[in-house]
């Protein structure tokens, strides 16, 4: 991974609707290289959460985390809107497939994917990078989503330098459909990610790691606004994280065996 995390951080996400000097917050821990990410509740006193779990550890002492009554009042307050039922927590390296348009960085990533244009190692290479961004996003496993993105594009430009090499060498004097096709969707999915600062970050980085896929490729002519409906990238983060916060909403309604209407 690009981005190596030295040490743990929080993210804040302290609410208007917290009580009794309570909050939740989501605490990003890093445990043998690989970032952790849960929903748990922290109030103002000397007596912190038990295991780090909502309502864990707690057989004394008040060190078991709030009080169930006032944990199920604060999540009465805080539940997700269109939430109406538990669901799993996003995963999949195909995550909202079909709800991406045409042409987009993802769809043509996708594609690329499960065309047969690659070798087994390469449709791997891809399919294990869009799993972890999925897990990244879903977990918040990094601090900004520019991160989150640039790592997905900065394994998809090794990706592609690696195709480009291996079709070199088998195939000298022509550019391949599996060369052409991973480095245009690289093209997209950096228009999605960013604007100009950004592309120019990517092709410093690019640079510097000598990844040779055509630098100039990534000139960028016209960004995809991140709202954008064919703007893959910032689709699958927003139904990521609403998945994500919703799932996690009743997985603490379950733990402290709240009543829900």
């Amino acid at each position: 991974m690009f981005v190596k995390l030295a040490t743990a951080f929080l993210l804040m996400c302290a609410s208007s609707a917290a009580v009794a000097g309570c909050k939740w917050i989501n605490a990003t821990v890093i445990v043998n290289g690989q970032a952790h990410s849960n929903w748990i509740w922290q109030c103002d006193s000397p007596d912190p959460p038990g295991d780090g779990e909502p309502g864990g550890g707690g057989d004394g002492g008040g060190s078991g985390g709030p009080d169930p009554a006032v944990a199920c009042t604060y999540l009465a307050q805080a539940r997700p809107p269109s939430c109406p039922t538990a669901i799993k927590m996003p995963s999949g390296a195909e995550f909202g497939a079909g709800s991406y348009a045409g042409g987009s960085g993802l769809a043509k990533l996708i594609y690329l994917k499960n065309s047969g244009l690659l070798r087994d190692f390469d449709r791997t290479s891809i399919e294990n990078s869009l799993l972890n961004h999925t897990s990244d996003i879903a977990y918040g496993s990094f601090a900004d989503m520019t991160l989150i993105n640039f790592n997905l594009i900065g394994n998809l430009a090794r990706i592609c330098t690696e195709i480009s090499e291996y079709d070199r060498t088998n195939w000298p004097f022509q550019l391949t459909d599996g060369t052409k096709k991973c480095q245009d969707a690289l093209e997209v999915l950096v228009r999605e990610a960013g604007g100009d600062t950004f592309a120019s970050e990517v092709r410093a980085w690019l640079d510097l790691n000598k990844f040779d896929i055509g630098l100039g490729y990534l000139s960028l002519s016209s960004v995809v606004a991140w709202g954008a409906p064919e703007n893959s990238l910032g689709m699958k983060v927003n139904k990521v994280q609403a998945e994500a916060k919703c799932s996690q909403w009743w997985e603490n309604v379950h733990v402290y065996q709240c009543s829900v209407p």
